[in-house]
């Protein structure tokens, strides 16, 4: 997930960004149209990624075998504070884990899709978890509660509920945890058939408004929302959308997505395109979790590339090693690093790696290398010692040392000196 990074002394004045344009599609205008790699690579890719998208829906059994017991343990493994900065009561954990009706699980094994952006929890409760609000890095906004967000229309299995019967648990194709029973509903084979293996388009801007074909509102789509290619006009294509009946079964249904917020997926793979879609995201609001629907690190950089047709895990630190060409820049000098970036990396492909953290390297300036990422602050320390933040909270591009222009800046907790590792997201090469 984010830079695990706490409530700070202050806001950002924007010192850390304020000698570099806020803008990528500068930075991508000296190779703007070239694609970074071929076509029957990237389609390759596209294939995987439908693939990894739809699958929970023809597994036969869960993926997830440890089940409640993982979200129990996470739980009740330390204690945690609520709201009001108080210790959650032993009490409060016990009814949880009571309402997880762990002696009945599994319940069911049913294919479902998410029919509203929401949130999947570790617990059936939108109450937080926080640890300590004395420490930095921790407090608000790092409910640990959260697991991440899912965009409508994304399919999962559901394998339990809870006692209640007001949450549901379910799978998504990496993920497991509980998701509000009306925010979720139920597939048949037929419907899920009519759902997959069509053309998809991926969504390219932030809080598009999504209408059914009667007009009624049905949610805000984000980017990286993915939806079935129904028919093509010339400055519409009509989508597949699901809703829920009061019996909480699927409706297919149909929604007009202008061209303008949509790409076909998958979308050129060019610095060009990358940045248009950065760019949407580019300023918005840190969200450990995609709490309240905002974004952190992993999951900006998860959502940036949904259109052109690249999976990428969920977490930062799997982000880093997955699919691509991984170089290990652990062993050196903070210089040889950003040396190693500046002659090695590929702008808009390149992923840089640190424990906690990721972002995406954008192009240089001044001969120093930019990265694009969801930040939440810069590490800090007193004269007398005592840490803290220096508070960013939102997607930005920046220097790999962005706490130079911060007086009270902590040198251990410098970037460039932390990060471990670059991976070039889909290598140019078989």
């Amino acid at each position: 997930m984010g830079l695990v990074l706490g409530v700070g002394s202050s806001p950002v004045m924007g010192s850390p960004t304020s000698d570099i344009p806020q803008d990528l599609v500068r930075l991508a205008s000296q190779n703007e149209s070239a694609l970074l790699v071929p076509e029957s690579l990237q389609r390759w890719r596209d294939s995987d990624f439908n693939t990894r998208f739809f699958s929970p829906w023809h597994r036969r059994k869960s993926s997830f075998p440890r089940g409640l017991s993982y979200l129990i343990e996470s739980i009740t493994g330390a204690t945690y504070y609520g709201e009001n900065k108080l210790p959650i009561p032993k009490a409060t954990i016990q009814d949880l884990v009571a309402r997880m009706d762990l002696p009945h699980y599994p319940s069911m094994f049913r294919k479902a899709i998410t029919v509203v952006n929401t949130s999947i929890r570790v617990a059936p409760t939108l109450r937080p978890f926080y640890l300590s609000f004395d420490l930095p890095g921790e407090g608000y906004p790092f409910d640990y509660g959260q697991e991440t967000g899912l965009a409508a229309n994304t399919p999962v299995v559901a394998t339990h509920f809870s006692r209640d019967k007001a949450w549901v648990l379910v799978e998504t194709a990496e993920l497991t945890g509980w998701v509000q029973v009306q925010d979720v509903a139920w597939m048949s084979d037929a419907q899920t058939k009519l759902y997959e293996n069509r053309p998809y388009v991926a969504v390219i801007r932030d809080q598009v408004p999504v209408y059914d074909v009667s007009g009624q509102y049905l949610w805000a789509a984000r980017v990286g929302s993915v939806m079935p290619v129904l028919k093509e006009t010339p400055h519409f294509y009509s989508v597949r959308v699901v809703k829920r009946s009061s019996s909480g079964v699927a409706i297919l249904d149909r929604a007009m997505l202008h061209k303008s917020d949509v790409a076909v997926k998958p979308l050129a793979l060019t610095p060009h395109h990358l940045a248009g879609v950065g760019m949407a995201l580019i300023g918005q609001t840190y969200g450990w979790g995609d709490l309240y629907g905002d974004r952190d690190c992993a999951s900006m950089i998860q959502d940036m590339f949904v259109p052109f047709g690249i999976w990428l895990p969920r977490n930062g630190n799997d982000q880093g090693r997955y699919g691509g060409y991984f170089v290990n820049l652990k062993s050196l000098s903070p210089a040889d690093k950003e040396k190693m970036i500046l002659s090695n990396g590929v702008p808009f492909l390149t992923l840089l790696w640190l424990k906690g953290h990721i972002m995406v390297y954008v192009g240089s300036q001044d001969g120093r290398a930019l990265a694009f990422h969801n930040i939440w602050g810069i590490r800090t320390r007193s004269s007398d010692g005592k840490e803290g933040r220096y508070l960013i909270g939102k997607a930005v591009i920046t220097t790999l040392t962005p706490g130079q222009s911060v007086p009270s800046a902590d040198p251990n907790g410098d970037l460039l000196k932390r990060l471990e590792g670059m991976a070039i997201v889909v290598p140019r090469f078989y």
